[in-house]
């Protein structure tokens, strides 16, 4: 049953599925408004080693309808109403930015019929509009006046906020489409009261641009076709599956994996992963990782090997981390895929036998 099952869902993916010759897909595809200059690449490579994968690559750069956000959503669709009461504190003793997020009354219905939505708040430090500078509240379902009580948190020196504007913006959250802005406050730091601990309210405002644009943004599809030659586990094979990060996010939202192919050292995986959201200084700061495993259903999963696409400058947002460690080829490819948008790049790249992974093998 188990492998008719298997053989039934071949190619049906929770993300999307492309049938072709077997290859691995890197694509940034614009989708709204105006075309930007946001570089992306491919390139064809070809690596000697008993074990690799087939890729290919594509990236195209977007605008997005959004504003000073990394991850896409449907701006300017609702008139913006109500307010949103929070406290700033400064945590000298942590050396910690506290943003207390306490409620919001007299949203914009997203659900009109229904008069209610279902909103959360979301943070940045700008100018740093990455990932690693966005905190978010939890969802409150059902209602235009939700309740929070939460405390965001940024660890960053004092001095450091002299040059930072905190940008806090109330989303409503769609489950099966794009997520609806609310209204938005900008607060400037570096004029900023520290000594003014009190929860105020702030009117929700549709606050323009401050550079008079609209940041781009773009995805990254992200085909995975074939991987060659894998150290066989067992005497029937391997049970293999490939697992996916955009570091340095290592959520369980940047995490996506393919389906398990068994008992086959030359699986065939034909699976696409979205990720959506990106501006041109995050690729710049981010590592692609990818890892293919052995899959045990009782007990840990084996690493079989990997690879990482990035730079490999060794840091990541002014900070040094281990996994901006990419070498040779995989910086090649990666070069290509944020030199040259609107291409397709094929390449093989030899798996790695070790590797330290920002993954729980387990999940």
């Amino acid at each position: 049953k188990k492998k008719n099952y298997d053989e039934a869902n071949k190619g049906k993916n929770k993300t999307t599925c492309i049938k072709s010759n077997p290859k691995m897909f890197f694509r940034e595809l614009g989708k709204q408004s105006r075309k930007c200059q946001f570089p992306l690449k491919m390139i064809n490579l070809k690596t000697s080693g008993k074990e690799f994968m087939k890729i290919k690559n594509n990236i195209t750069r977007i605008s997005s309808m959004m504003s000073l956000y990394s991850e896409a959503g449907d701006f300017g669709k609702l008139p913006i109403t109500g307010e949103v009461e929070f406290a700033l504190r400064y945590n000298e003793r942590g050396n910690e930015l506290l943003v207390h997020v306490s409620r919001c009354r007299d949203l914009a219905p997203a659900n009109e019929k229904k008069k209610r939505s279902d909103a959360y708040v979301k943070t940045y430090l700008l100018p740093d509009r990455s990932r690693q500078s966005k905190r978010k509240t939890v969802i409150k379902k059902k209602t235009l006046s939700p309740k929070y009580d939460e405390v965001l948190k940024y660890k960053i020196e004092k001095s450091d906020l002299a040059n930072r504007i905190l940008n806090l913006s109330v989303w409503h959250n769609d489950m099966f489409g794009r997520n609806v802005f609310l209204g938005e406050v900008n607060l400037i730091l570096n004029s900023w009261d520290w000594t003014n601990q009190t929860l105020n309210w702030y009117s929700l405002l549709l606050v323009p641009f401050l550079d008079g644009k609209k940041p781009a943004s773009g995805e990254i599809h992200i085909w995975i076709q074939n991987a060659y030659n894998l150290v066989p586990v067992r005497s029937q094979g391997v049970d293999s599956f490939v697992k996916c990060y955009i570091l340095p996010d290592t959520s369980r939202q940047s995490r996506q994996k393919t389906r398990v192919v068994r008992k086959n050292c030359n699986p065939e995986y034909n699976h696409t992963m979205v990720y959506d959201g990106f501006q041109a200084e995050d690729l710049n700061e981010a590592c692609i990782e990818l890892t293919i495993w052995d899959y045990e259903r009782f007990s840990t999963n084996q690493f079989l090997g990997g690879v990482r696409l990035s730079f490999g400058k060794g840091m990541s947002y002014g900070k040094a981390v281990d996994w901006m460690d990419s070498q040779g080829e995989e910086i090649r490819l990666y070069k290509k895929l944020l030199e040259t948008p609107n291409e397709w790049n094929q390449g093989i790249l030899p798996l790695r036998p070790q590797m330290a992974t920002a993954q729980n093998p387990s999940k």
